[in-house]
């Protein structure tokens, strides 16, 4: 039976500071989740039911947090107090010359800023305060220095010297669960030598963000759900990719015709949902489990057609028990973690284009 706590998710995030990174650096990191046993924070008492049942609170959490930051550009009259500090992933690194340290960092590719906790020199000039949705904030000065990252392809470290990074020394309200850093959108530049079925579509930016087009939700021959009508809570595009949330989150009313859909589809009886969750079957054996579908998210763009399998729709729930990893929300719509596994993801930032690669991971 699979479990949600042991997956890794590959990424390659395109650099928007190309002078920092050279033009052949391409490597991959690997990202451990938060409930694997390889962090530092794995808690053996959970179960699988307790970890799906966190997953979504944090998901739902998440999509309310982007809305508020994204609301934030935009409007001064508004309530900033959403307690986030659900994080999904973490990655290693070192960094400092001449003796690097070890880090674990938080992975949030939804931050421009990349920072660490550390004690700063007075002298320094770049000051910076930055906020965080949830009320957060930091204080601190900008500096660089060399960040040495393990390659889990080459099984060598790759250095990138000058990185730029905040260097806190004064926070507030960041969490009891708080590593003392969070990784950005910096890492890979260059093209990716992973060969596999390629999906490709436009990024659009949404503030310090970026969202892409979702035209259509189907599974060809049975339904189509068309998304051009559909409301959304974002100026650019109706969809964002995002690590830092599990379980991908749809406007509430399509999620109700999503649920009508399958559960007419699906030849197995349904099990009564508890708490987020919006759609479950009963599964007694490989054959019923063979039922489930996978379903095909089309973007805009000619090679916009992305398939999800089933195996990343649908997760043990419990005992003989799937469930939709999907949830309904009136906030932003979030394409979560759980169905970017196996893909490499890519942000092109400069031909602003979305690309997914999907590829078997062992």
């Amino acid at each position: 039976m699979a479990a949600i706590s042991t997956f890794f998710l590959r990424l390659l995030l395109i650099s928007f500071v190309p002078a920092l990174v050279m033009t052949s650096t391409v490597f991959d990191v690997e990202l451990v989740h938060r409930d694997s046993p390889k962090s530092p924070l794995y808690n053996s008492s959970m179960t699988t039911f307790d970890r799906l049942q966190t997953a979504a609170l944090r998901s739902v959490n998440r999509a309310s947090y982007l809305a508020k930051r994204i609301a934030m550009k935009t409007s001064t009259v508004i309530d900033v107090r959403v307690h986030y500090e659900d994080w999904e992933f973490l990655m290693e690194f070192s960094m400092g010359t001449p003796n690097p340290q070890h880090v674990w960092g938080i992975l949030d590719i939804g931050s421009d800023l990349n920072w660490v906790n550390c004690h700063c020199d007075d002298d320094q000039m770049c000051v910076y305060h930055y906020s965080y949705a949830d009320g957060s904030n930091i204080d601190g000065m900008f500096s660089s220095d060399t960040f040495r990252f393990y390659s889990s392809d080459t099984k060598q470290f790759t250095s990138i010297p000058n990185m730029l990074f905040g260097c806190n020394f004064r926070s507030f309200d960041t969490g009891d669960n708080d590593f003392g850093s969070t990784i950005g959108l910096f890492l890979g530049r260059g093209h990716t030598t992973v060969t596999g079925k390629v999906t490709v579509t436009s990024l659009m930016t949404q503030d310090t963000d970026y969202a892409v087009q979702l035209n259509a939700i189907s599974i060809p021959g049975a339904f189509n759900i068309d998304y051009h009508t559909r409301r959304s809570k974002l100026t650019a595009d109706n969809i964002i990719f995002d690590s830092g949330t599990s379980m991908t989150t749809l406007d509430t009313q399509v999620v109700d015709e999503l649920v009508m859909k399958l559960t007419d589809y699906v030849n197995l009886p349904t099990v009564k949902p508890e708490g987020e969750f919006k759609l479950c079957f009963d599964v007694n054996s490989t054959e019923q489990e063979e039922e489930l579908p996978g379903m095909l998210f089309s973007f805009a763009g000619e090679l916009g057609n992305f398939s999800v399998s089933p195996e990343n729709l649908f997760t043990w729930f419990g005992a003989q028990v799937k469930c939709m990893m999907i949830l309904g929300t009136n906030d932003i719509q979030i394409f979560g973690n759980i169905m970017q596994k196996d893909v490499l993801v890519g942000y092109d930032l400069e031909k602003m284009e979305l690309t997914l690669t999907e590829k078997e991971c062992i």
